[in-house]
């Protein structure tokens, strides 16, 4: 294995990060832009996330297609975020924590 081969990943996953927080998150019609924390369908705005929410959302998404682990503090942001952008479009992976269903949203 290469001497840095760890720093370039995490290199890679910040630029990753950074690209996809100023262009936005986009699955078929739906797009999701954490500057701004807006939720839009086929270009209107259906919902405006709270800081936490957006941070949750980015979070979950960048893990997709694995899960994120949430605390029982965690929970209550992942109820709100289900009621502002759709039940099915966070899906509950048991006893594990959850994870981002892109098919819901498309």
């Amino acid at each position: 294995m290469k001497a840095g081969i760890y720093e370039d990943a995490e290199a890679v996953k910040a630029a990753e990060a950074r690209y996809w927080a100023e262009h936005g998150y986009r699955f078929g019609g739906w797009e999701f832009r954490p500057d701004t924390g807006e939720v839009l369908r086929n270009g209107w705005r259906v919902c405006h996330l709270t800081a936490s929410h957006a941070a949750m959302l980015q979070e979950l998404i960048a893990a997709h297609p694995a899960y994120v682990p949430v605390s029982e503090d965690g929970k209550k942001t992942i109820w709100g975020l289900r009621r502002a952008i759709g039940r099915d479009a966070i899906v509950a992976v048991r006893t594990w924590g959850y994870r981002f269903n892109p098919e819901a949203v498309m």
